[in-house]
Order: C-alpha cells, then sequence, then structure tokens
C-alpha cells in the first residue's frame, strides 16, 4: 500500500512538473508571437506614415537622460527637432 501511494505521488509530480513546463513553452511562445507582429505592425505604421526619416539619440548628461530627436533630411544633415 505504500509503494501504491508512492508511485502515485511521484507520477502526479512528474505530471505537474510536464504540465507546468508545457505551459511555460506555449506562453513564452505565445508572448514572442505577439511581441514580433507588434514589432511588424509599428514598423508598417512607421512607413506609411513617414516616421522612418526620425532618429532619436539617448545621451546621459549629469546622471540624467536625455533624448534629442531628429529629422534626416539627407545622410549628412540632421536638424535637432527637440531634447527633453
Amino acid at each position: 500500500m505504500l509503494m501504491v501511494k508512492f508511485i502515485c505521488a511521484t507520477v502526479g509530480f512528474i505530471l505537474y512538473v510536464c504540465a507546468s513546463y508545457a505551459d511555460e513553452q506555449t506562453y513564452t511562445g505565445l508572448l514572442k508571437r505577439v511581441i514580433k507582429e507588434k514589432i511588424i505592425k509599428a514598423n508598417e505604421v512607421i512607413k506609411q506614415k513617414e516616421l522612418d526619416r526620425y532618429r532619436t539619440i539617448s545621451i546621459i548628461v549629469n546622471d540624467q537622460l536625455v533624448y534629442c530627436h531628429y529629422e534626416q533630411l539627407s545622410e549628412n544633415n540632421l536638424p535637432l527637432i527637440i531634447c527633453y
């Protein structure tokens, strides 16, 4: 009787571990797919609205993070729009 309980408990534990791993793998796969779809959609919107001509550069000044936005008119021409 004790051996049957041990076997049942062991099998139950193994099934629990396998199910948890499968759930994690499924969640990770879905998360990666959702992120990939969002990136693709964002790239489509950026191209449609011609936002790909804008560049953002981040720098640290006096332990503060500063973002500077530029418009790329040509390869060597980056007029500053705003920094904050």
